[in-house]
């Protein structure tokens, strides 16, 4: 059951990445679905599971977008591993505020890297200019979008991990 929930939001959220997010594009920023929903679900996972589907779902985003090839995928590998050891070993109770916090940094993070790869290889300019007006910008709307994932997820929690014998929220 949670493979196939799993594969309907990524689905859901392959659809409205490819065609519905270009029409909420605030000055030439828009939020990456795929990385919110990683975030979201591996503050609720195991650490094997956030790889996986970190990896699975930065494949299809390689696939969808083909910046470079197989680069999203492991990144996407690595937060969710890293946010999911992160969540198990430090954090015991996922509220809202720290999840939206992490989806920030997360975007930091992972679109500066994109930003440093932009500015050395393509000529791309200023790196500082990439982090002002596109990965900032990003990351706020990335937390504005996380909300009604996060409250999906957390709705859809009892189906996801009733297998942990943990209650979400």
């Amino acid at each position: 059951m949670k493979t196939t929930l799993h594969g309907a939001f990524l689905l859901a959220f392959s659809i409205f990445q490819a065609t519905l997010v270009d029409c909420i594009e605030i000055f030439s920023v828009k939020p990456n679905l795929f990385l919110i929903y990683i975030v979201v679900v591996c503050t609720f996972c195991g650490k094997s599971e956030g790889a996986i589907l970190g990896a699975v779902f930065g494949l299809i985003l390689d696939m969808l977008i083909g910046r470079f090839w197989g680069l999203n995928a492991v990144l996407m590998m690595l937060l969710g591993f890293l946010i999911s050891y992160f969540c198990d070993r430090v954090l015991r109770d996922n509220n809202i505020l720290i999840v939206l916090l992490m989806v920030f940094i997360e975007t930091l993070v992972y679109e500066g890297f994109y930003g440093a790869i932009y500015s050395l290889t393509m000529n791309g300019g200023n790196f500082f200019l990439i982090l002002l007006r596109v990965v900032i910008p990003e990351g706020f709307y990335n937390v504005l979008a996380c909300v009604p994932v996060y409250f999906l997820v957390k709705k859809m929690g009892k189906v996801l991990y009733s297998d942990k014998g943990e209650t979400i929220g």
